[in-house]
């Protein structure tokens, strides 16, 4: 849990949602969804997440992944290793 998986997750999304016929929606949406989450923890590393996606300028979905990769090894998205997960979750 919040991981790299999530972080990639929350990129694709914002990309996804900016290149939509309703990326404010979208947008509003995945805020909104966020708020109402049990998980308080991770939701501005969400967040956060999210809105970098929206700034991806990739023409397509590959060139997305390789943008969202690059954020992931470069730290540029945030992300908790399995410890730090464990240790703020309890499990």
């Amino acid at each position: 849990m919040d991981g790299r998986g999530d972080a990639a997750r929350h990129l694709a999304l914002g990309w996804i949602v900016k290149n939509s016929d309703y990326p404010k929606t979208g947008e509003f949406l995945h805020h909104t969804r966020e708020i109402l989450s049990l998980d308080r923890h991770g939701m501005g590393m969400d967040v956060y997440n999210h809105k970098l996606g929206l700034k991806i300028g990739a023409k397509n979905q590959r060139e997305a992944e390789d943008i969202i990769n690059h954020m992931i090894k470069s730290h540029e998205a945030r992300y908790m290793t399995p410890e730090e997960s464990r240790r703020i979750h309890g499990y």
